[in-house]
Protein backbone atom coordinates (compact mmCIF):
# COMPACT_ATOMS: atom_id res chain seq x y z
CA UNK A 1 0.00 0.00 0.00
CA UNK A 2 1.88 3.35 -1.35
CA UNK A 3 2.47 5.29 1.82
CA UNK A 4 1.53 8.60 0.39
CA UNK A 5 -1.92 7.66 -0.59
CA UNK A 6 -2.06 6.17 2.83
CA UNK A 7 -0.82 9.37 4.83
CA UNK A 8 -3.40 11.49 2.60
CA UNK A 9 -5.01 14.21 4.90
CA UNK A 10 -7.58 15.46 2.60
CA UNK A 11 -11.25 14.07 3.48
CA UNK A 12 -12.33 11.47 0.86
CA UNK A 13 -15.99 12.32 -0.84
CA UNK A 14 -17.07 9.11 -3.39
CA UNK A 15 -19.30 9.93 -5.78
CA UNK A 16 -21.27 7.25 -8.03
CA UNK A 17 -21.74 8.55 -11.84
CA UNK A 18 -18.81 11.14 -11.38
CA UNK A 19 -17.40 11.31 -14.89
CA UNK A 20 -19.77 13.99 -16.32
CA UNK A 21 -22.91 15.72 -15.63
CA UNK A 22 -24.07 16.95 -12.51
CA UNK A 23 -21.43 14.27 -10.84
CA UNK A 24 -18.55 15.72 -12.91
CA UNK A 25 -19.37 19.07 -11.24
CA UNK A 26 -19.98 17.78 -7.92
CA UNK A 27 -16.55 16.14 -8.26
CA UNK A 28 -14.84 19.66 -9.90
CA UNK A 29 -16.24 21.38 -6.40
CA UNK A 30 -14.84 18.45 -4.12
CA UNK A 31 -11.40 18.97 -5.85
CA UNK A 32 -11.23 22.36 -5.96
CA UNK A 33 -12.07 22.27 -2.29
CA UNK A 34 -9.77 20.40 -0.63
CA UNK A 35 -11.41 16.84 -0.54
CA UNK A 36 -9.85 13.38 -2.43
CA UNK A 37 -12.07 12.82 -4.86
CA UNK A 38 -12.93 9.74 -5.67
CA UNK A 39 -15.74 8.98 -8.93
CA UNK A 40 -17.24 5.82 -9.85
CA UNK A 41 -17.45 5.27 -13.49
CA UNK A 42 -18.92 2.77 -15.92
CA UNK A 43 -15.79 0.99 -17.85
CA UNK A 44 -15.84 1.80 -21.75
CA UNK A 45 -17.34 -0.13 -23.23
CA UNK A 46 -19.86 -1.21 -20.94
CA UNK A 47 -23.84 -0.95 -21.01
CA UNK A 48 -26.75 -1.89 -19.40
CA UNK A 49 -28.80 -4.90 -20.64
CA UNK A 50 -31.86 -5.63 -21.68
CA UNK A 51 -33.18 -2.26 -23.48
CA UNK A 52 -31.52 0.04 -26.22
CA UNK A 53 -33.00 2.93 -24.78
CA UNK A 54 -30.45 2.67 -21.46
CA UNK A 55 -27.48 1.96 -23.67
CA UNK A 56 -27.78 5.38 -25.38
CA UNK A 57 -27.45 7.12 -21.84
CA UNK A 58 -24.27 8.80 -20.50
CA UNK A 59 -22.14 7.22 -18.34
CA UNK A 60 -22.67 3.89 -20.85
CA UNK A 61 -19.03 4.92 -22.29
CA UNK A 62 -17.22 6.87 -19.93
CA UNK A 63 -14.91 10.20 -20.93
CA UNK A 64 -11.82 10.37 -20.78
CA UNK A 65 -10.33 11.56 -17.97
CA UNK A 66 -6.88 13.26 -17.39
CA UNK A 67 -3.71 12.42 -15.30
CA UNK A 68 -5.17 15.69 -12.85
CA UNK A 69 -8.28 14.47 -12.53
CA UNK A 70 -10.41 12.72 -9.50
CA UNK A 71 -8.81 9.41 -9.04
CA UNK A 72 -11.56 6.79 -10.74
CA UNK A 73 -13.07 3.17 -9.92
CA UNK A 74 -14.50 1.27 -13.13
CA UNK A 75 -17.74 -0.29 -11.72
CA UNK A 76 -20.68 -0.81 -13.49
CA UNK A 77 -23.38 -0.27 -11.28
CA UNK A 78 -25.57 -2.66 -13.39
CA UNK A 79 -23.41 -5.56 -12.39
CA UNK A 80 -24.53 -7.55 -9.13
CA UNK A 81 -20.44 -7.91 -8.61
CA UNK A 82 -20.26 -4.09 -8.84
CA UNK A 83 -20.32 -3.13 -5.02
CA UNK A 84 -17.89 -5.61 -3.70
CA UNK A 85 -15.84 -4.71 -5.99
CA UNK A 86 -15.88 -1.05 -5.38
CA UNK A 87 -14.92 -1.63 -1.32
CA UNK A 88 -12.41 -3.90 -2.27
CA UNK A 89 -10.82 -1.28 -4.63
CA UNK A 90 -11.16 1.45 -2.07
CA UNK A 91 -9.77 -0.86 0.82
CA UNK A 92 -6.97 -1.87 -1.72
CA UNK A 93 -6.09 2.12 -2.03
CA UNK A 94 -5.71 2.78 1.62
CA UNK A 95 -9.25 4.16 2.47
CA UNK A 96 -9.85 3.88 5.93
CA UNK A 97 -12.69 6.52 6.09
CA UNK A 98 -14.96 8.37 3.55
CA UNK A 99 -16.50 12.02 4.63
CA UNK A 100 -19.20 12.20 1.95
CA UNK A 101 -20.67 9.39 -0.08
CA UNK A 102 -22.60 10.97 -3.50
CA UNK A 103 -24.75 8.52 -5.35
CA UNK A 104 -25.27 10.22 -8.34
CA UNK A 105 -25.34 7.71 -10.87
CA UNK A 106 -28.66 7.28 -12.78
CA UNK A 107 -30.18 5.84 -16.15
CA UNK A 108 -33.92 6.23 -17.50
CA UNK A 109 -36.05 5.84 -20.46
CA UNK A 110 -39.08 6.97 -21.48
CA UNK A 111 -41.86 5.73 -23.11
CA UNK A 112 -44.56 3.52 -23.35
CA UNK A 113 -43.98 0.66 -20.12
CA UNK A 114 -44.88 -1.92 -22.32
CA UNK A 115 -42.50 -1.38 -24.16
CA UNK A 116 -39.64 -2.75 -21.62
CA UNK A 117 -38.42 -5.88 -20.74
CA UNK A 118 -37.57 -7.63 -17.30
CA UNK A 119 -33.81 -7.51 -17.85
CA UNK A 120 -34.28 -3.72 -18.69
CA UNK A 121 -36.46 -2.78 -15.25
CA UNK A 122 -34.18 -4.90 -13.19
CA UNK A 123 -30.91 -3.17 -14.62
CA UNK A 124 -32.48 0.44 -14.47
CA UNK A 125 -33.67 -0.52 -10.27
CA UNK A 126 -30.25 -1.79 -9.60
CA UNK A 127 -28.74 1.09 -10.81
CA UNK A 128 -30.88 3.94 -9.40
CA UNK A 129 -31.92 1.68 -6.23
CA UNK A 130 -30.62 -0.98 -5.23
CA UNK A 131 -27.06 -0.26 -5.54
CA UNK A 132 -27.16 2.75 -3.86
CA UNK A 133 -28.81 0.96 -0.93
CA UNK A 134 -26.16 -1.64 -0.96
CA UNK A 135 -23.26 0.28 -1.41
CA UNK A 136 -24.23 2.44 1.68
CA UNK A 137 -24.35 -0.46 3.68
CA UNK A 138 -20.99 -1.97 2.69
CA UNK A 139 -19.25 1.08 3.12
CA UNK A 140 -20.84 2.14 6.60
CA UNK A 141 -17.82 1.06 8.71
CA UNK A 142 -15.63 3.83 6.53
CA UNK A 143 -18.57 6.24 6.99
CA UNK A 144 -19.19 5.66 10.72
CA UNK A 145 -14.99 6.06 10.81
CA UNK A 146 -15.48 9.93 10.00
CA UNK A 147 -18.98 10.19 10.89
CA UNK A 148 -19.80 10.74 6.98
CA UNK A 149 -22.93 11.74 5.20
CA UNK A 150 -24.69 9.98 2.81
CA UNK A 151 -26.13 12.00 -0.31
CA UNK A 152 -28.55 10.49 -2.50
CA UNK A 153 -29.43 12.32 -5.15
CA UNK A 154 -33.13 11.82 -6.35
CA UNK A 155 -35.33 14.08 -8.63
CA UNK A 156 -38.53 16.14 -8.65
CA UNK A 157 -39.68 12.57 -10.71
CA UNK A 158 -40.22 11.05 -7.02
CA UNK A 159 -42.92 13.04 -6.72
CA UNK A 160 -44.85 14.15 -9.66
CA UNK A 161 -47.20 11.93 -12.19
CA UNK A 162 -44.57 10.66 -15.05
CA UNK A 163 -46.38 8.38 -17.16
CA UNK A 164 -43.76 8.20 -20.10
CA UNK A 165 -41.13 7.37 -17.61
CA UNK A 166 -42.69 5.41 -14.80
CA UNK A 167 -40.06 3.07 -13.84
CA UNK A 168 -37.18 5.47 -13.56
CA UNK A 169 -39.62 7.79 -11.01
CA UNK A 170 -40.31 4.67 -9.44
CA UNK A 171 -36.80 4.46 -8.81
CA UNK A 172 -36.06 7.75 -7.33
CA UNK A 173 -39.45 7.53 -5.45
CA UNK A 174 -37.42 4.52 -3.49
CA UNK A 175 -34.57 6.46 -2.80
CA UNK A 176 -36.56 8.96 -1.01
CA UNK A 177 -38.10 6.04 0.93
CA UNK A 178 -35.00 4.77 1.56
CA UNK A 179 -33.97 8.11 3.03
CA UNK A 180 -36.65 8.60 4.98
CA UNK A 181 -36.59 5.19 7.09
CA UNK A 182 -33.08 5.32 7.30
CA UNK A 183 -32.75 8.97 8.99
CA UNK A 184 -34.35 7.59 13.02
CA UNK A 185 -31.60 4.95 12.64
CA UNK A 186 -28.81 7.53 12.40
CA UNK A 187 -30.01 8.53 15.90
CA UNK A 188 -28.78 5.63 17.26
CA UNK A 189 -25.55 5.93 18.85
CA UNK A 190 -24.38 2.58 17.37
CA UNK A 191 -25.08 3.81 13.50
CA UNK A 192 -21.41 5.73 14.44
CA UNK A 193 -22.68 9.65 13.73
CA UNK A 194 -23.45 8.69 10.21
CA UNK A 195 -26.18 11.38 8.46
CA UNK A 196 -28.09 10.93 5.41
CA UNK A 197 -29.59 13.21 3.16
CA UNK A 198 -31.41 13.15 -0.33
CA UNK A 199 -31.06 15.36 -2.37
CA UNK A 200 -34.32 15.80 -5.60
CA UNK A 201 -33.18 18.18 -8.32
CA UNK A 202 -35.11 18.84 -11.45
CA UNK A 203 -34.23 18.55 -15.04
CA UNK A 204 -30.53 19.55 -16.39
CA UNK A 205 -28.88 21.34 -19.02
CA UNK A 206 -27.22 17.74 -20.24
CA UNK A 207 -27.76 15.15 -22.93
CA UNK A 208 -29.39 12.47 -20.68
CA UNK A 209 -33.08 14.01 -22.03
CA UNK A 210 -31.89 13.52 -25.96
CA UNK A 211 -30.67 9.99 -25.28
CA UNK A 212 -33.67 8.94 -22.86
CA UNK A 213 -35.65 9.85 -25.75
CA UNK A 214 -37.76 12.65 -24.73
CA UNK A 215 -36.79 14.23 -27.89
CA UNK A 216 -39.92 17.04 -27.15
CA UNK A 217 -37.90 18.40 -24.41
CA UNK A 218 -35.62 21.63 -24.76
CA UNK A 219 -33.06 20.66 -22.50
CA UNK A 220 -30.99 24.40 -23.35
CA UNK A 221 -34.17 25.56 -21.02
CA UNK A 222 -32.60 24.13 -17.99
CA UNK A 223 -29.66 25.34 -15.52
CA UNK A 224 -26.42 23.63 -16.07
CA UNK A 225 -24.78 20.89 -14.18
CA UNK A 226 -22.71 23.02 -12.56
CA UNK A 227 -25.61 25.71 -11.29
CA UNK A 228 -27.43 22.79 -9.74
CA UNK A 229 -24.20 21.52 -8.20
CA UNK A 230 -24.01 24.83 -6.06
CA UNK A 231 -27.38 23.85 -4.86
CA UNK A 232 -26.54 20.27 -4.04
CA UNK A 233 -23.41 21.40 -1.96
CA UNK A 234 -26.31 24.69 -0.60
CA UNK A 235 -28.60 21.73 0.45
CA UNK A 236 -25.92 19.36 1.57
CA UNK A 237 -24.19 21.95 4.03
CA UNK A 238 -28.59 22.94 5.29
CA UNK A 239 -28.27 19.57 6.38
CA UNK A 240 -31.78 19.13 6.09
CA UNK A 241 -32.69 14.92 5.50
CA UNK A 242 -34.56 15.67 2.38
CA UNK A 243 -34.35 18.90 -0.24
CA UNK A 244 -35.40 20.03 -3.33
CA UNK A 245 -32.53 22.28 -5.66
CA UNK A 246 -34.78 25.38 -5.19
CA UNK A 247 -37.84 26.90 -3.66
CA UNK A 248 -39.83 26.15 -6.97
CA UNK A 249 -39.27 22.62 -6.85
CA UNK A 250 -39.69 22.24 -3.45
CA UNK A 251 -43.05 23.70 -3.51
CA UNK A 252 -43.86 21.52 -6.30
CA UNK A 253 -42.96 18.31 -4.52
CA UNK A 254 -45.50 19.96 -1.57
CA UNK A 255 -48.17 20.26 -4.34
CA UNK A 256 -47.67 17.19 -6.15
CA UNK A 257 -47.88 15.25 -2.86
CA UNK A 258 -51.06 16.92 -0.84
CA UNK A 259 -53.04 17.10 -4.20
CA UNK A 260 -52.46 14.30 -6.02
CA UNK A 261 -55.87 13.96 -7.49
CA UNK A 262 -55.61 17.41 -8.84
CA UNK A 263 -52.46 17.10 -10.12
CA UNK A 264 -52.84 13.39 -11.74
CA UNK A 265 -55.82 14.84 -13.79
CA UNK A 266 -53.82 17.71 -15.15
CA UNK A 267 -50.38 14.95 -16.41
CA UNK A 268 -53.39 12.76 -17.46
CA UNK A 269 -54.73 15.16 -19.84
CA UNK A 270 -51.09 16.04 -20.80
CA UNK A 271 -50.25 12.76 -22.08
CA UNK A 272 -53.43 11.65 -23.75
CA UNK A 273 -52.62 10.75 -26.98
CA UNK A 274 -48.48 10.06 -26.41
CA UNK A 275 -48.80 6.74 -25.42
CA UNK A 276 -50.43 4.34 -27.89
CA UNK A 277 -53.25 2.40 -27.24
CA UNK A 278 -52.64 -0.64 -24.37
CA UNK A 279 -52.94 -3.69 -26.40
CA UNK A 280 -55.46 -6.33 -25.19
CA UNK A 281 -55.68 -8.90 -27.34
CA UNK A 282 -52.73 -11.39 -27.77
CA UNK A 283 -52.36 -14.06 -30.88
CA UNK A 284 -54.22 -16.92 -29.03
CA UNK A 285 -56.14 -14.34 -26.65
CA UNK A 286 -59.78 -15.33 -26.81
CA UNK A 287 -62.23 -12.65 -24.52
CA UNK A 288 -62.22 -14.04 -20.92
CA UNK A 289 -64.43 -12.41 -18.66
CA UNK A 290 -63.64 -12.32 -14.48
CA UNK A 291 -60.02 -13.66 -14.53
CA UNK A 292 -57.84 -12.86 -12.18
CA UNK A 293 -53.73 -12.74 -11.36
CA UNK A 294 -52.64 -12.75 -7.87
CA UNK A 295 -49.09 -12.53 -6.82
CA UNK A 296 -48.13 -13.72 -3.19
CA UNK A 297 -51.04 -16.20 -3.51
CA UNK A 298 -50.45 -19.06 -1.24
CA UNK A 299 -50.82 -16.76 1.89
CA UNK A 300 -51.96 -13.66 3.70
CA UNK A 301 -53.84 -11.08 1.60
CA UNK A 302 -52.88 -13.07 -1.87
CA UNK A 303 -54.47 -16.00 -1.08
CA UNK A 304 -57.35 -13.97 0.73
CA UNK A 305 -57.88 -12.65 -2.33
CA UNK A 306 -58.03 -15.76 -4.47
CA UNK A 307 -60.70 -17.35 -1.85
CA UNK A 308 -62.79 -14.58 -2.31
CA UNK A 309 -62.48 -14.60 -6.30
CA UNK A 310 -63.19 -18.07 -6.48
CA UNK A 311 -66.39 -17.93 -4.22
CA UNK A 312 -67.54 -14.80 -5.98
CA UNK A 313 -67.01 -17.03 -9.80
CA UNK A 314 -63.71 -15.96 -11.08
CA UNK A 315 -61.13 -17.84 -12.71
CA UNK A 316 -57.90 -16.98 -10.41
CA UNK A 317 -54.46 -17.65 -12.05
CA UNK A 318 -52.27 -17.97 -8.08
CA UNK A 319 -48.53 -16.81 -8.46
CA UNK A 320 -46.17 -18.33 -5.58
CA UNK A 321 -42.75 -19.70 -4.54
CA UNK A 322 -44.73 -21.78 -2.86
CA UNK A 323 -47.05 -24.96 -3.93
CA UNK A 324 -50.63 -24.25 -3.56
CA UNK A 325 -52.15 -24.31 -0.41
CA UNK A 326 -55.21 -27.27 0.21
CA UNK A 327 -57.81 -24.65 1.34
CA UNK A 328 -57.99 -22.62 -1.91
CA UNK A 329 -58.52 -25.95 -3.95
CA UNK A 330 -61.84 -26.55 -1.95
CA UNK A 331 -65.46 -25.72 -2.59
CA UNK A 332 -67.29 -26.07 -5.89
CA UNK A 333 -65.65 -25.83 -9.46
CA UNK A 334 -62.32 -24.46 -7.92
CA UNK A 335 -59.85 -26.69 -9.04
CA UNK A 336 -61.84 -26.19 -12.61
CA UNK A 337 -61.16 -22.20 -12.08
CA UNK A 338 -57.84 -22.02 -10.07
CA UNK A 339 -54.25 -22.08 -12.21
CA UNK A 340 -50.97 -22.43 -10.25
CA UNK A 341 -47.46 -21.24 -11.69
CA UNK A 342 -45.05 -21.84 -9.26
CA UNK A 343 -42.51 -19.13 -9.86
CA UNK A 344 -39.56 -16.98 -8.05
CA UNK A 345 -40.64 -13.11 -8.49
CA UNK A 346 -37.03 -12.57 -8.05
CA UNK A 347 -36.18 -14.74 -11.05
CA UNK A 348 -36.09 -11.80 -13.41
CA UNK A 349 -36.33 -14.79 -16.54
CA UNK A 350 -39.64 -15.75 -14.91
CA UNK A 351 -41.35 -12.99 -14.58
CA UNK A 352 -40.88 -11.34 -18.11
CA UNK A 353 -42.03 -14.63 -19.38
CA UNK A 354 -44.82 -14.89 -16.92
CA UNK A 355 -47.30 -13.74 -19.75
CA UNK A 356 -46.60 -16.86 -22.12
CA UNK A 357 -46.57 -19.03 -18.68
CA UNK A 358 -50.50 -17.84 -18.61
CA UNK A 359 -52.93 -20.29 -19.80
CA UNK A 360 -54.22 -20.44 -23.53
CA UNK A 361 -56.68 -17.89 -24.42
CA UNK A 362 -57.10 -16.13 -21.11
CA UNK A 363 -57.22 -12.48 -20.25
CA UNK A 364 -56.32 -11.05 -17.06
CA UNK A 365 -59.30 -8.66 -15.77
CA UNK A 366 -57.67 -8.53 -12.45
CA UNK A 367 -54.11 -8.22 -12.14
CA UNK A 368 -52.96 -7.92 -8.22
CA UNK A 369 -49.46 -7.53 -7.39
CA UNK A 370 -49.71 -8.94 -3.26
CA UNK A 371 -46.28 -10.83 -3.26
CA UNK A 372 -44.27 -9.33 -0.74
CA UNK A 373 -41.25 -9.82 2.23
CA UNK A 374 -39.27 -7.66 4.26
CA UNK A 375 -36.01 -6.78 5.88
CA UNK A 376 -35.98 -5.46 9.31
CA UNK A 377 -33.18 -4.73 12.05
CA UNK A 378 -30.43 -2.33 12.09
CA UNK A 379 -29.86 -1.53 8.22
CA UNK A 380 -26.28 -1.70 8.77
CA UNK A 381 -26.31 -4.95 10.35
CA UNK A 382 -28.92 -6.70 7.71
CA UNK A 383 -27.67 -8.74 5.09
CA UNK A 384 -27.42 -7.84 1.15
CA UNK A 385 -29.00 -10.81 -0.18
CA UNK A 386 -31.79 -10.05 2.02
CA UNK A 387 -31.94 -6.35 0.93
CA UNK A 388 -31.79 -7.41 -2.63
CA UNK A 389 -34.53 -10.08 -2.39
CA UNK A 390 -36.78 -7.48 -0.57
CA UNK A 391 -36.38 -5.31 -3.68
CA UNK A 392 -37.18 -7.81 -5.94
CA UNK A 393 -39.91 -9.06 -4.59
CA UNK A 394 -41.50 -6.05 -3.64
CA UNK A 395 -40.70 -3.25 -6.24
CA UNK A 396 -38.93 -5.28 -9.62
CA UNK A 397 -41.07 -8.03 -10.14
CA UNK A 398 -44.37 -6.01 -10.22
CA UNK A 399 -43.01 -3.64 -12.35
CA UNK A 400 -41.93 -6.21 -14.99
CA UNK A 401 -44.66 -8.62 -14.42
CA UNK A 402 -46.81 -5.62 -15.25
CA UNK A 403 -44.66 -4.22 -18.64
CA UNK A 404 -44.11 -8.02 -19.73
CA UNK A 405 -48.26 -8.24 -19.36
CA UNK A 406 -48.83 -4.45 -21.12
CA UNK A 407 -46.58 -5.47 -24.00
CA UNK A 408 -47.99 -8.87 -24.73
CA UNK A 409 -51.64 -7.50 -24.86
CA UNK A 410 -52.66 -10.71 -21.87
CA UNK A 411 -54.74 -7.88 -20.24
CA UNK A 412 -58.66 -7.62 -20.63
CA UNK A 413 -60.08 -4.75 -21.78
CA UNK A 414 -61.18 -2.39 -18.68
CA UNK A 415 -58.70 -4.70 -16.63
CA UNK A 416 -57.79 -3.31 -13.55
CA UNK A 417 -54.48 -3.63 -12.21
CA UNK A 418 -53.48 -3.13 -8.45
CA UNK A 419 -50.25 -2.76 -6.76
CA UNK A 420 -50.34 -3.53 -3.24
CA UNK A 421 -47.95 -1.20 -1.57
CA UNK A 422 -47.49 -0.38 2.46
CA UNK A 423 -48.69 2.35 5.38
CA UNK A 424 -45.27 3.53 5.11
CA UNK A 425 -45.45 4.85 2.35
CA UNK A 426 -47.03 7.53 4.61
CA UNK A 427 -44.94 7.09 8.07
CA UNK A 428 -42.15 5.78 7.04
CA UNK A 429 -40.37 2.42 8.27
CA UNK A 430 -37.51 2.58 10.48
CA UNK A 431 -35.66 -0.50 10.86
CA UNK A 432 -37.10 -1.71 7.79
CA UNK A 433 -35.59 0.75 5.03
CA UNK A 434 -35.06 -1.22 2.46
CA UNK A 435 -38.42 -2.01 2.44
CA UNK A 436 -39.79 1.21 2.93
CA UNK A 437 -37.53 1.79 -0.40
CA UNK A 438 -39.56 -0.93 -2.42
CA UNK A 439 -42.70 0.25 -1.25
CA UNK A 440 -42.20 3.91 -1.57
CA UNK A 441 -41.27 2.89 -5.27
CA UNK A 442 -44.06 0.71 -5.71
CA UNK A 443 -46.24 3.37 -4.85
CA UNK A 444 -45.42 5.99 -7.43
CA UNK A 445 -45.11 3.35 -10.30
CA UNK A 446 -48.79 2.64 -9.80
CA UNK A 447 -49.08 6.56 -9.37
CA UNK A 448 -47.71 7.14 -12.68
CA UNK A 449 -49.19 4.26 -14.57
CA UNK A 450 -52.41 5.47 -13.53
CA UNK A 451 -51.99 8.57 -15.25
CA UNK A 452 -50.48 7.02 -18.57
CA UNK A 453 -53.39 4.38 -18.95
CA UNK A 454 -56.67 6.44 -17.66
CA UNK A 455 -57.07 7.13 -21.37
CA UNK A 456 -56.82 3.47 -22.64
CA UNK A 457 -59.58 1.64 -20.87
CA UNK A 458 -56.87 0.35 -18.18
CA UNK A 459 -57.57 1.10 -14.36
CA UNK A 460 -55.08 1.12 -11.46
CA UNK A 461 -56.02 1.26 -7.63
CA UNK A 462 -52.35 1.19 -5.29
CA UNK A 463 -53.11 0.21 -1.64
CA UNK A 464 -52.03 1.06 1.47
CA UNK A 465 -52.49 -1.82 4.49
CA UNK A 466 -51.12 -1.49 7.71
CA UNK A 467 -50.00 -4.20 9.75
CA UNK A 468 -52.25 -7.63 8.83
CA UNK A 469 -52.81 -10.81 10.55
CA UNK A 470 -50.35 -13.08 7.98
CA UNK A 471 -47.68 -15.27 8.53
CA UNK A 472 -45.21 -12.45 7.13
CA UNK A 473 -46.47 -10.10 9.77
CA UNK A 474 -45.76 -12.13 12.19
CA UNK A 475 -41.85 -13.14 11.08
CA UNK A 476 -41.38 -9.16 10.65
CA UNK A 477 -42.81 -7.83 13.68
CA UNK A 478 -41.24 -6.17 16.44
CA UNK A 479 -41.39 -8.53 19.59
CA UNK A 480 -44.20 -7.69 22.09
CA UNK A 481 -46.40 -6.85 19.03
CA UNK A 482 -49.75 -7.70 19.62
CA UNK A 483 -51.17 -9.82 16.75
CA UNK A 484 -55.04 -9.14 17.60
CA UNK A 485 -54.68 -5.73 16.88
CA UNK A 486 -53.55 -6.45 12.87
CA UNK A 487 -56.18 -6.68 10.04
CA UNK A 488 -57.86 -9.51 8.77
CA UNK A 489 -56.44 -10.83 5.61
CA UNK A 490 -60.26 -11.62 4.67
CA UNK A 491 -61.52 -8.16 5.72
CA UNK A 492 -58.42 -6.25 4.16
CA UNK A 493 -59.80 -8.39 0.56
CA UNK A 494 -63.23 -7.35 0.51
CA UNK A 495 -61.88 -3.88 0.95
CA UNK A 496 -59.77 -4.19 -1.42
CA UNK A 497 -62.11 -5.73 -3.69
CA UNK A 498 -64.96 -2.92 -3.24
CA UNK A 499 -62.25 -0.54 -3.83
CA UNK A 500 -61.91 -2.37 -7.52
CA UNK A 501 -65.62 -2.24 -7.95
CA UNK A 502 -65.71 1.61 -6.79
CA UNK A 503 -63.09 2.20 -9.57
CA UNK A 504 -60.93 3.76 -6.69
CA UNK A 505 -57.27 5.14 -7.46
CA UNK A 506 -56.00 4.74 -3.91
CA UNK A 507 -57.01 3.04 -0.77
CA UNK A 508 -55.92 2.70 2.86
CA UNK A 509 -58.07 -0.36 4.16
CA UNK A 510 -59.34 1.13 7.00
CA UNK A 511 -60.07 3.96 9.04
CA UNK A 512 -56.50 3.61 10.78
CA UNK A 513 -54.67 3.32 8.10
CA UNK A 514 -56.49 6.77 6.71
CA UNK A 515 -55.91 8.77 10.06
CA UNK A 516 -51.98 7.31 9.77
CA UNK A 517 -51.48 8.53 6.42
CA UNK A 518 -53.34 11.89 6.91
CA UNK A 519 -50.69 12.27 9.84
CA UNK A 520 -47.89 11.15 7.67
CA UNK A 521 -48.71 13.76 5.05
CA UNK A 522 -49.24 16.78 7.01
CA UNK A 523 -45.99 15.95 9.34
CA UNK A 524 -43.52 13.48 7.86
CA UNK A 525 -40.66 13.89 9.78
CA UNK A 526 -41.99 14.16 12.88
CA UNK A 527 -44.05 11.20 12.33
CA UNK A 528 -41.51 8.60 11.16
CA UNK A 529 -39.13 10.04 14.17
CA UNK A 530 -42.41 8.67 16.14
CA UNK A 531 -42.50 5.39 14.35
CA UNK A 532 -38.73 5.40 15.13
CA UNK A 533 -39.40 5.44 18.73
CA UNK A 534 -42.06 2.97 18.11
CA UNK A 535 -40.36 0.43 16.04
CA UNK A 536 -36.49 1.07 15.16
CA UNK A 537 -35.70 0.50 18.93
CA UNK A 538 -37.45 -2.67 19.36
CA UNK A 539 -36.19 -3.90 16.31
CA UNK A 540 -32.48 -3.35 17.03
CA UNK A 541 -32.20 -4.91 20.28
CA UNK A 542 -33.56 -8.40 18.43
CA UNK A 543 -32.09 -7.46 15.39
CA UNK A 544 -34.66 -9.43 13.30
CA UNK A 545 -33.96 -9.90 9.40
CA UNK A 546 -35.60 -11.44 6.75
CA UNK A 547 -35.84 -14.92 6.42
Amino acid sequence: MPSAIAADPRPVVVITGGHGGLGGALARWHGANGWRVIVVVRPVGATVEGDPAIARLPGVVSSAITASAPERIEADLADPAAVEHIARTLETRGIVSIARLVHNAGVGWVGDPGDHDATAVAALMRVNALAPILLTRVLWPLLAAARGRVVLVGSIAAFVPAPRYAAYAASKAAVDGFARSLVPECDDSAAGGVRVQVVHPGPIRTDFHRRAGATDLDASRFPSSDTVALRVIAAIDAGRWRACTGRGLDLLARIATLAKVPVDAIAARRERGRLAPAATHGPDSQSTDRCALVTGAASGLGAALCRRLLDRGWAVVGVDHHDVPAELTRGAGAPGRLHWIRADLTDVRRTGALPIELPAGLRIALLVHSAGTSAVGPFRNQSGAHIERTLATNLVAPISITCAMLGAGRLAPGATLVFVSSLSHYVGYPGAAAYAASKDGLAHFGRCLAVALRGRGLRVLTAFPGPMRTPHAERFAPPGADARRRLDPGVAADRLLRAVAQRRVRTRLGMGPAVAALAGLALPTLVTRLMGRALYTRLRDVGQDSR
